[in-house]
């Protein structure tokens, strides 16, 4: 099934809903009229988003109205938010009067409610007007799902997936059902178009036959749905299954026609990768490999790395390394890249079976000037060469960029050791205090705030950060490094 142009026939999609029976020659008949005529030409990824930014909207309206309704003091707090003159206030929490089952908490950026359930939504605020849909707050609240109903459960995918819906936005935007970007809304056709498709979701989740299910299913174009629906070894599932291997091929050879991943633009690159990796592997493994190719070296091979690294497939090598030496002597280098090379190339052998060559271009990488990545290449930095890696940790402690302090103290309380601890205790700042804290596993106790509420420091005034929000990056990050460096780190002690 081709590509097609990008269009709801709305009126058809809810006749279909509603007449189709559960049999296999029903299922047969709708599958063979569907496809011949498709009413919903958008792929089953942008008719699922669809449906879900106006349940979402419904969920932060809500939100935002009970933000605008909290004590004096809370709308006061959003107003100094709103005042580029004014440090931050305080995080202003609590529970939401007349409904406890909900906590709220404003921070920086707006206002994040959490259900008892784990539920979380975040409410943002620009320019003193709610942000309808942010897709950083949209992720946040996916992730916190214990157990996505339908239609979220179809968006919500580990990482490095988990943002990618993000490539159907321009084509949802295209075809006029949203506008904006990071401020992206509903437009009148959007809400039309999402209520009709709400109903054939709910729908889907209610009915119990697998037949409609799996008509229902194909009438989002969700076509791999509708082979997990189907009854195992039936013929429609046979035939269902050729459907979905034609399917793939047609998009992935529309996208191949379309974008050169080597040469389009970052934002380009990431959706391409993103709509590839979503087909599986063998349709997107080419592609990473031409993604970390691209020069200059940007952010579009970010994701290329990422997928890659979760692979854990050491035939990746050479072109790692060719990218890892492309990466050195560049005075603006692209978060994370480096850090992500080096972290496979170390894991792809035994310490002791390291090719010298590798080392040596690991080494070269690693000793060059970085901001944001300094305290994540210092600790790769010292799995190599001790010495040399905590001295370089010693001095990102106190590194003029926030993420590199809270990173290196991250590495520092994951290494554990009494030079580590030594290192946190002679710096003494809020960072170290609160790793040190981590590493003897006792409650962190801020020392009083400055009079202006902002976070001093050795080489700057940290930007109005409170003592809770470094000590919620610092514990975010010995959490990263527990997760991704605990396997390493233990391979290079041994």
């Amino acid at each position: 099934m081709a590509e097609l142009s990008l269009c709801l026939d709305l009126e058809r999609v809810a006749h279909l809903a509603d007449t189709t029976v559960g049999s296999e020659s029903a299922f047969l008949e709708a599958l063979s009229s569907i496809r011949s005529a498709p009413p919903a030409s958008l792929n089953a990824t942008a008719l699922w988003l669809l449906t879900c930014y106006h349940r979402y909207q419904q969920w932060s309206g809500w939100a935002a109205g009970i933000a605008a309704n909290l004590p004096d003091n809370a709308s006061e707090a959003l107003d100094m938010m709103e005042d580029a003159d004014q440090p931050p206030p305080p995080p202003l929490s609590g529970i939401v009067p007349g409904n406890s089952r909900w906590n709220y908490c404003f921070h920086s950026r707006g206002c994040y409610f959490t259900h008892e359930n784990g539920t979380g939504v975040d409410v943002g605020y620009w320019g003193g007007a709610v942000r309808v849909f942010d897709p950083y707050y949209y992720l946040r609240f996916l992730q916190s799902l214990s157990s996505p109903p339908l239609p979220e459960s179809r968006l919500v995918r580990s990482e490095p997936m988990g943002w990618f819906w993000l490539a159907e936005l321009p084509r949802l935007e295209l075809a006029g059902y949203l506008k904006g970007d990071y401020q992206t809304v509903l437009t009148a056709q959007g809400k039309q178009a999402a209520k009709v498709l709400g109903r054939v979701a709910d729908k889907l989740e209610n009915e119990q036959d697998p037949w409609q299910q799996a008509a229902l299913a194909v009438l989002l174009n969700d076509l791999d749905l509708a082979l997990h629906l189907l009854p195992e070894g039936s013929g429609a599932a046979t035939l269902m299954a050729t459907a979905v291997d034609e399917l793939l091929r047609d998009r992935a050879a529309a996208l191949e026609a379309r974008v050169n991943i080597r040469t389009c633009e970052e934002k380009g690159a990431r959706n391409y990768l993103y709509e590839k990796a979503g087909m599986g592997r063998r349709y997107v493994e080419g592609d990473c490999r031409e993604a970390l190719k691209r020069r200059p070296v940007d952010r579009g091979v970010s994701l290329a790395l990422q997928l890659i690294e979760a692979w854990a497939d050491s035939r990746f090598e050479e072109d790692l390394l060719a990218l890892l030496e492309s990466c050195i002597g560049d005075t603006t280098p692209v978060p994370l890249v480096r850090p992500s090379c080096c972290r496979m190339l170390m894991g792809y052998y035994h310490p002791s079976l390291l090719p010298a060559t590798s080392k040596n271009v690991l080494l070269r990488a690693l000793n060059q000037e970085a901001r944001a990545d300094a305290g994540e290449n210092a600790l790769l930095l010292y799995l190599l060469d001790r010495e040399a890696g905590m001295e370089a940790l010693r001095r990102c402690v106190s590194h003029e960029v926030p993420h590199a302090r809270h990173r290196a103290c991250g590495a520092l309380a994951l290494i554990g050791s009494a030079d580590a601890m030594g290192v946190l205790s002679d710096v003494g700042t809020p960072e170290a205090m609160v790793a040190l804290s981590i590493m003897n596993d006792m409650p962190f106790e801020p020392p009083p705030e400055p009079e202006d509420k902002q976070v001093k420091g050795p080489v700057e005034q940290r930007g109005g950060r409170s003592m809770e929000d470094v000590f919620a990056s610092v514990e975010f990050a010995c959490e990263y490094f527990e997760q991704t460096y605990q396997g390493l780190l233990r391979a290079y002690r041994a």
